[in-house]
């Protein structure tokens, strides 16, 4: 029925888009932790953020998501990830 044959470029490319897709994962999760620890426990002090990622946009956990979901599209080749 069906084969188990899938074209090598097509095995490159979903292996550099699952690298990727990892990529904007560990950043996302980075960036969450930063802004976890912006506020100290039992504290009403707010700071604002910076370091990885937000010296280059205002929402780096936004924009590192949007790239896992278009590595996920890209890797499904459907753009209903998008």
């Amino acid at each position: 029925l069906f084969s188990l044959y899938v074209a090598p470029d097509i095995m490159i490319t979903s292996s550099l888009f699952i690298d990727f897709f990892q990529f904007a994962e560990l950043s996302n999760l980075k960036t969450h932790l930063t802004l976890r620890s912006l506020r100290p426990e039992g504290t009403t002090k707010r700071a604002i953020p910076q370091g990885y990622g937000f010296n280059l946009v205002s929402c780096p956990n936004y924009f590192f998501e949007a790239i896992a979901w278009f590595s996920i599209s890209m890797m499904t080749g459907s753009l209903a990830g998008m």
